[in-house]
């Protein structure tokens, strides 16, 4: 079988856990390689509650994640934090206050992994993309264009009923409610693209694949020499080593 990822880096890290030191080898990898070494702006796009940050092995991800594109981009680096890239759909959940989880849920993240941010560029989506000055007309382009142009509206409804799986079903058992406060997440998002395109960014590394919402306006409505190209990350945890450690022993 062809190796469809063109690029592999390997990367190693350690956890200290329980008295325990746990040894993480990890792999990066991407399909496509322009990005590598380009002086051009890249931001790296985090999600905030995601099961990439979660636990042990969201530390061993979001660390390989974060140094090995700092290591391999030669221009500046911008991290931004999508504290609030899903509050429409957040505002459904029983919190008490989801903006101030979200906002909180992204300070801690940056914090925790500070380090391997290094000198990179912090940035937060509802201080960086909905504070920008242009945010509410192309927010307001995007939303007639679901009146005018019937792909981007059927792309818009497919990417929000994939989102309904069967974890969301019972965590929101309004269907017809959780697909309108998520298309309204979608619509974030392609302003989210159109914003950083912009800025002048031309790579977006992430995690996961883009939606063909974003993709969409991306390709259709960004123009060439603006264009913001998805590197789609997928990082793997190749083998953990848990190793007892006694000088991590609390004394009793």
């Amino acid at each position: 079988m062809i190796n469809k990822y063109l690029l592999r880096k390997n990367f190693k890290s350690t956890y200290l856990s329980d008295g325990h030191v746990i040894y993480g080898r990890m792999a990066f990898k991407t399909k496509r390689v322009d990005w590598v070494d380009t002086t051009l702006p890249v931001v790296a796009l985090l999600s905030v509650h995601s099961a990439f940050n979660e636990g042990v092995d969201g530390y061993f991800k979001m660390t390989t994640f974060l140094t090995q594109i700092r290591e391999n981009v030669k221009g500046n680096v911008s991290i931004l934090f999508a504290d609030t890239a899903h509050l429409h759909t957040l505002r459904l959940a029983q919190l008490e206050d989801p903006l101030i989880d979200c906002l909180r849920s992204a300070k801690e993240l940056a914090l925790h992994y500070d380090s391997y941010i290094d000198s990179a560029e912090v940035l937060y989506w509802s201080s960086y993309i909905m504070a920008d000055e242009e945010y509410g007309s192309v927010k307001e382009q995007l939303q007639q264009l679901i009146q005018t142009d019937d792909a981007f509206k059927t792309v818009l409804l497919t990417d929000a009923e994939a989102a309904y799986t069967e974890k969301r079903e019972k965590e929101f058992p309004n269907k017809e409610l959780f697909i309108e406060k998520m298309i309204d997440d979608l619509i974030e998002q392609c302003v989210c693209i159109q914003i950083l395109a912009k800025k002048g960014y031309r790579y977006l590394l992430y995690p996961g694949a883009p939606c063909e919402s974003t993709e969409y306006i991306n390709r259709h409505y960004t123009p060439l020499e603006n264009y913001l190209h998805w590197v789609d990350v997928f990082v793997t945890i190749e083998k953990k080593t848990k190793i007892f450690h006694e000088k991590f022993i609390m004394n009793g």
